[in-house]
């Protein structure tokens, strides 16, 4: 799985990606993040050849775009119930055995829904949203001879 991350510079962070921005990277695996961001796939391979020129290494690299991954972060609500009924069965003892094991399905994913909402306001508000993101469509990319060429001359 290719992943991203904020990208650490003097006094901070960077994390100003958007959901379909373009990077690029020397390798397809692995941490991306290391660079700008660029609106086009196009910009993203005009700067990653800029960057990786070499007339003897480094020929070939690649692009990427962000996908943002809030929408994967969130709560398993079988595993809040269990963890409650468990609780409550430590607390009390045999009298609780079995509490919250029938939940019937419409309700659990009602809660899950909600309980997600509020983690997701939650982590707004305090600013733990995810700052990494995934890579998607990546393009391996090859420095043709040709460019390498022309761009010695300039």
């Amino acid at each position: 799985m290719k992943l991203g991350r904020k990208i650490k510079i003097q006094g901070g962070y960077k994390s100003d990606f958007k959901e379909g921005q373009w990077m690029f990277n020397l390798y397809e695996d692995g941490v991306w993040g290391t660079f700008n961001c660029f609106n086009t796939k196009e910009e993203a391979i005009k700067n990653g050849e800029s960057y990786y020129y070499d007339p003897d290494e480094n020929t070939v690299f690649y692009v990427g775009q962000i996908s943002t991954i809030v929408s994967s972060v969130g709560v398993n609500v079988d595993m809040i119930l269990e963890d409650i009924g468990e609780q409550v069965n430590d607390e009390i003892g045999e009298a609780a055995d079995g509490y919250l094991y029938d939940v019937v399905q419409g309700h659990s994913e009602i809660l899950e829904q909600r309980l997600n909402e509020v983690i997701l306001r939650w982590m707004e508000e305090f600013n733990y949203t995810p700052s990494f993101f995934r890579i998607e469509n990546t393009e391996r990319i090859e420095i043709e001879l040709n460019r390498r060429e022309s761009q010695k001359t300039q």
